[in-house]
């Protein structure tokens, strides 16, 4: 659909443009300028199609544009669905989303809120001078003369993604000034519960519900309806205007049995507010707060959405996080603007008083968990008086980590309303990777209807003696046990990669079982921000073990110069010659959405003669995991003799249905796919290779073996992060690149397999690696 920019054109095409629009969005709501009859018409249409699909005067509204609807809008829809949440809306940041909303067939939830104009930030305008001084380009696409391009990408601080931010909060406020109370939603964001219960009893007096009727349609409205029924008045109240949820990795709120925990009992001003999940009333004081948000955007150069709100509604509880925001809004200089300020009589400035921090109030009794928001003096219509905001507790509104590491819904038995997922990597690979291991992400169905699959098993070694107990000042000893031990689990899947590469087969991933937590800074006794409800192992987000997006994308790939007459092209690449590596997540085979025939299929097992498999895991005190999902049982080696092949393998019943492949000593890829990729084995759907190291000894080309050890290295992960103290004591950096390579392909690189990443000697699976 072709962009319709109806602030320019003439008043005569301007009927015709809305017209327009709203057929595509199903409703319009803008500051744009209209001549009075059509505004007033698009204005009552959009009414009674939002009350349509309000409950209990409340709205669920994400705010997106079409990059990141392509690739979350799916999987948001088929949560708020199954989740039971009947009054959701999508708020269209342009034309061309509201054209793809409507495609899906979502037109009638649709509303359209073009996101602010956003100018370069000065941060970004220093960058672009130091990189010119340098004599590099401004990375503007015009030589380095002109200005950033307005679809920079959804890099940190580029136009797009901050004019994104700030696009969701001028929708929350258009709805809100409308009288609706809101609870906003990102798009990377899973319902997994209605909240809507939950928010009119944390915020009873501060909610009334009205009813739908045209004299709610309006905040006045809204605010009169509320005023008849004895709710609050309209300039403040005593109960939260607004809830938020946080960047908290615990919470305070004690077991309830899968009770409402209710708020967050350890919220204060301190703690950071996350605009990815929040609740705000539809009464005065809520409309104030967010005027006075997008007025600090209009009066400052915060970078993004929730620093603003930080500043606006936290003041100068920020002091000690100052570090971590842009000089462009010195919050340091600010402190002393407000010190200096309240020695000299503390007079409020004007509309040009110089930029200085608020000051939040807590409250007492019932309303302990609440504080009164601080504004921002100095910056006009942003001082959000009488605003009383809470925080939503991280065990019912949860990210990543609190989700999928420390488990904490279930340590607290606290019910579970959504996963915002961050906090688990910085791409959107690493976030849909970890739905997909919650097998939430709605992937088109050709995702889940593979050709034929393999399978294998990880071994796994065992904790040292008290290790979940271990206090932080032995991070160092747990660092040095956890990265060796996932990397064993590495070096084992190195072996599976290239089978399944080789022999042209989808590998289902194991679950990998981490030890320590991975983040941008240090960790504590290999948590976050020394939480302790996390326990040792955790299943791995795949962003801990491999690099997401380069994995995802068929960068683990090598070139084949003599490419098996019976191997198929590359889905990922085009051409015969290439071998790329095609993986799915360990819940793959559990997932409803999988082709049935996959998940009901009995399993051809490869192994060879005398591999012990099970035993060897008794004889050495570890486990397995398989990507399966079957409890491997070797036969007696009276079946390893029946159905002898040319090739050195034979063909055998195990007496339960699983059909076995027995090899009698390991082969090179180009055995393998002689054996593996005739008909009768290339019809098996579901390939079970319990021990890749011991079926495949290498490559019969030694040069595509060294371009797989590269290309394996590469999207391998890097894991952060020592402490600082650590670095300095022992050397090294504080990040660290986990060591793929088995310690045979090590030596033959030159490795030292001394070091912490490579030492694995512990690991039976790295010595049976050996043992070929």
């Amino acid at each position: 659909m072709t962009p319709v920019r109806v602030g320019r054109l003439s008043t005569r095409f301007q009927v015709r443009a809305i017209l327009l629009v709203i057929f595509s969005c199903g409703i319009l709501i803008s500051g744009l300028t209209f001549h009075h009859t059509e505004e007033k018409y698009s204005y009552h249409f959009s009414t009674e199609r939002i009350q349509s699909v309000a409950l209990n005067n409340t709205l669920l509204v994400t705010a997106v544009d079409l990059p990141l609807w392509e690739f979350f809008g799916p999987s948001w829809v088929l949560s708020v669905q199954s989740a039971s949440i009947s009054y959701w809306l999508i708020a269209a940041m342009d034309n061309d989303t509201a054209a793809a909303v409507k495609a899906a067939g979502y037109g009638h939830r649709c509303v359209l809120v073009p996101k602010p104009e956003m100018a370069p930030s000065k941060a970004t305008a220093r960058v672009k001078r130091k990189r010119r001084a340098a004599g590099g380009g401004g990375r503007d696409g015009g030589g380095g003369g002109g200005s950033l391009p307005r679809h920079a990408g959804y890099s940190w601080s580029s136009i797009t993604w901050r004019g994104a931010t700030w696009g969701k909060v001028a929708a929350v406020a258009k709805l809100v000034d409308l009288g609706y109370n809101v609870v906003h939603s990102d798009i990377d964001v899973t319902w997994f519960r209605d909240p809507l219960q939950l928010f009119l009893n944390l915020a009873e007096r501060a909610v009334i519900q009205v009813r739908t009727r045209k004299s709610a349609a309006t905040r006045e409205g809204w605010l009169a309806a509320a005023a008849a029924a004895g709710g609050p008045s309209s300039s403040s109240s005593s109960s939260p205007s607004a809830l938020f949820s946080t960047d908290l990795l615990t919470t305070a709120n004690p077991p309830t049995a899968g009770q409402d925990s209710g708020l967050e009992r350890s919220c204060d001003p301190s703690y950071s507010l996350n605009t990815g999940v929040y609740w705000v009333s539809g009464a005065e004081p809520g409309a104030r707060l967010m005027r006075g948000w997008m007025a600090l955007r209009e009066a400052s150069d915060l970078n993004d959405d929730q620093q603003a709100l930080n500043v606006l509604v936290r003041g100068t509880a920020m002091e000690l996080r100052a570090v971590s925001l842009p000089a462009v809004y010195d919050l340091r200089a600010a402190l002393a603007a407000h010190e200096q300020q309240q020695a000299e009589g503390g007079l409020r400035g004007g509309r040009n008083a110089p930029k200085r921090l608020g000051v939040p109030r807590a409250q007492g009794g019932e309303l302990r968990h609440t504080y009164l928001a601080a504004g921002a003096p100095g910056v006009a219509g942003a001082e959000v008086d009488g605003v009383v905001v809470s925080c939503l507790p991280v065990s019912s509104f949860s990210h990543t980590y609190a989700f999928a590491t420390s488990r904490l819904h279930e340590a607290r038995q606290h019910p579970l309303y959504e996963v915002h997922w961050v906090w688990g990597g910085k791409s959107l690979e690493s976030k849909r990777e970890c739905m997909r291991d919650a097998m939430v992400f709605a992937d088109p169905p050709d995702y889940h209807h593979p050709h034929r699959v393999m399978t294998f098993e990880l071994e796994h070694q065992e904790m040292p003696h008290g290790y979940n107990s271990w206090p932080s000042s032995r991070t160092s000893e747990m660092v040095d046990f956890a990265l060796p031990a996932l990397s064993a689990q590495l070096q084992q899947t190195y072996w599976a990669l290239a089978l399944a590469m080789a022999i042209n087969r989808t590998l289902v991933l194991p679950q990998f079982r981490c030890y320590c937590a991975k983040n941008w800074f240090a960790t504590s006794a290999c948590r976050i921000n020394s939480e302790r409800d996390t326990v040792f192992p955790f299943p791995c987000p795949l962003s801990h073990v491999f690099r997401s997006k380069l994995l995802l994308s068929g960068e683990l790939r090598v070139a084949d110069s003599q490419p098996h007459p019976h191997l198929r092209p590359s889905s990922s690449v085009q051409g015969a010659a290439w071998r790329v590596a095609d993986v799915r997540e360990s819940a793959f085979l559990n997932n409803p959405r999988t082709d049935e025939r996959l998940r009901i299929a009995t399993p051809y097992v490869l192994r060879v003669r005398g591999s012990l498999g099970d035993a060897n895991n008794a004889r050495n005190g570890s486990s397995s995991s398989s990507s399966y999902g079957l409890s491997h049982n070797d036969n007696n080696d009276n079946n390893d003799n029946n159905d002898n092949n040319d090739n050195g393998s034979s063909d055998s019943d195990s007496g339960t249905g699983i059909r076995e492949i027995v090899l009698d000593r390991p082969r090179t890829d180009r055995d393998l796919q002689d054996l593996l990729l005739t008909p009768e084995y290339d019809a098996v759907r579901v390939l079970h290779v319990p021990r890749p190291a011991t079926v495949m000894s290498g490559f019969a080309d030694a040069l595509m073996w060294q371009q797989y050890d590269t290309a394996v290295q590469r999207v391998t992960a890097t894991w952060c992060c020592h402490s600082i103290r650590e670095t300095a004591l022992h050397g090294g950096s504080r990040r660290e690149r986990l060591q793929p390579l088995p310690p045979s392909r090590q030596q033959q690189r030159g490795f030292d397999s001394t070091s912490s990443s490579s030492n694995s000697s512990n690991s039976s699976a790295a010595v049976a690696a050996e043992q070929q």
